[in-house]
């Protein structure tokens, strides 16, 4: 686009700028053209090297998967003051998503925000992958043996066990609290909640 400018007489004249530019031998739409190129060029080249996925089919099929077909599985959901009883969609062996179980009595298939979202933390990107001991990585075997050499000396020496936790409703976890108080009688649940 040539620039004019008018004079202070009302004449024009053409921009010295302009005039002083040497011509390029590529122009605005050979460029766009070489770019557009280049550019779909290295999309189809990344996409390449990822397009041969493996099917391994199972051995031995689990009699409850089958891939691409949805379960659904009831349970019960529980945070501090907040119950429902819910379905869980699970895809491949993974839960996707939760709905209200319309059998409950007590929630009626309703379920809230909370609840709803409670499935995003099973895909933590931020979680901890693996057991830590003294802030570095660790197995669990070497952290189960650490602990339970820990239990050992504290039951031994008829030191005592805290257990604190937040109101617990399930029938099998207060069971498996049950046995271990069982194993190191010095041991006392506590409970406490925020609300």
């Amino acid at each position: 686009m040539t620039k004019y400018w008018k004079s202070l007489d009302g004449n024009s004249i053409k921009n010295k700028e302009e005039k002083d530019k040497p011509k390029s031998p590529t122009n605005r739409r050979d460029f766009l053209k070489t770019f557009g190129f280049g550019l779909a060029s290295t999309f189809v080249l990344t996409r390449c090297e990822n397009a041969a996925h493996k099917a391994i089919p199972f051995l031995i099929k689990p009699e409850e998967v089958t891939p691409s077909m949805a379960n659904y599985y009831a349970s019960s959901f529980f945070d501090g003051d907040k119950f429902n009883s819910i379905l869980v969609k699970v895809l491949d062996g993974r839960p996707i998503k939760i709905e209200g179980n319309d059998l409950s009595s007590i929630s009626r298939g309703a379920t809230n925000s909370i609840t709803q979202a409670s499935i995003l933390s099973l895909y933590d990107d931020t979680r901890y992958r693996k057991p830590k001991i003294n802030s570095k990585d660790s197995d669990w075997g070497t952290v189960d043996h650490e602990i339970i050499n820990h239990l050992k000396k504290i039951k031994a020496d008829k030191g005592k066990i805290a257990i604190v936790s937040n109101s617990i409703i399930s029938p099998s976890t207060k069971n498996v609290i049950a046995d271990f108080i069982k194993e190191y009688p010095t041991a006392e649940h506590i409970t406490y909640d925020s609300i």
